[in-house]
């Protein structure tokens, strides 16, 4: 059997990619993305259903339910709410609305969740809200001042730009308007999604007037929250060789009957100096260099395909996988 026909060289997601459990319950708990749909859930329906955390005004001609728990430019900087700055991520405006960031944010966020850690997420999830928020009423103050920004837009957009900054190249597929199939990199979508906001902003400064899916849409809470989710990955450094490293040992821990040995701990990291793998029964060890190669072609294959190894690479894998066929037969 060779390297090519071990179940961790299949997978069933383009590019390699599986979210696993994703945003469902982990280890007889709700996990953190579970958790901030859920509130964004909960309030929506205290909001809304129970008329609750909000006022009934008179709109054009009929009552409109106004929620409480937004940000603006007024409250934030004249009256010190800077609390709305969190609770404003948590308030939506209409069904739609909600839907189509809890969408974009369960999306994002179970990959996140999966390759980066709860904690990785709901940072993300938080500084990308409060980034894009501030942003957005700070922009409002050449409109606007009292007008209100909701939603977790800011959020969705932070954690879509630090997946694709994770995993650029790991292919999606979407309906465009509910429709249009659509299938494209991770980074495409969250390039293009990023420049229509950015395009959308400077219409809304410059062009009076209501246009539809331009006024009254915070496109400057999405550039913030997108730049706010890129920061945070490229800062902390846990999109580099570290983030590269932690995704390949979490793609290793999912390999049946595989163990290290040889372990020492150095600056809060387990070295390994040999490597034992159980294939078909058949324990074999290798030595960490060439271990690490591998796992780094690996992770190539994962984000790019067979079909952009070197020569010298596929070489490199085929004597792997005669090793391994040597062992066990």
């Amino acid at each position: 059997m060779g390297l090519g026909d071990r179940d961790y060289m299949r997978s069933g997601q383009p590019v390699g990619i599986g979210w696993g459990n994703g945003g469902r319950k982990s280890r007889g708990r709700w996990s953190v993305l579970t958790i901030l749909i859920a509130i964004n859930i909960g309030v929506f329906i205290i909001q809304y259903v129970f008329g609750l955390w909000g006022e009934e005004v008179q709109g054009l001609g009929y009552q409109q339910f106004i929620p409480s728990g937004g940000a603006s430019a007024e409250l934030v900087f004249t009256r010190g709410h800077v609390w709305t700055l969190f609770t404003y991520m948590f308030v939506h405006g209409n069904p739609l609305h909600i839907l189509f960031n809890l969408i974009l944010i369960f999306a994002c966020g179970r990959g996140l969740q999966v390759i980066a850690g709860e904690r990785h997420l709901f940072r993300v999830f938080l500084l990308s809200g409060l980034f894009g928020g501030f942003v957005q009423i700070a922009v409002s103050l050449l409109q606007n001042p009292s007008t209100p920004v909701v939603g977790a837009s800011a959020c969705a957009f932070g954690l879509l730009v630090a997946l694709a900054a994770l995993i650029p190249e790991q292919q999606v597929s979407l309906l465009l308007f509910f429709v249009i199939p659509l299938r494209l990199r991770l980074k495409t979508l969250a390039y293009s999604l990023t420049a229509l906001a950015a395009v959308f902003l400077v219409i809304d400064l410059l062009v009076s007037g209501d246009i539809w899916m331009v006024s009254g849409v915070g496109h400057a809470a999405h550039l913030g929250g997108a730049l706010a989710g890129w920061s945070y990955v490229r800062m902390t450094g846990f999109g580099g060789r570290g983030m590269a490293a932690t995704y390949s040992r979490r793609r290793r821990e999912r390999i049946p009957g595989k163990t290290e040995r040889g372990r020492s701990s150095r600056m809060g990291d387990i070295v390994s100096t040999a490597v034992e793998r159980e294939v078909d029964g058949v324990v074999f060890e290798t030595d960490e260099f060439t271990m690490n190669r591998i796992n780094t072609l690996l992770e190539k294959i994962s984000k790019e395909g067979m079909g952009n190894l070197t020569e010298e690479e596929r070489k490199v894998l085929q004597r792997y996988s005669k090793k391994i066929s040597g062992k066990i037969g």
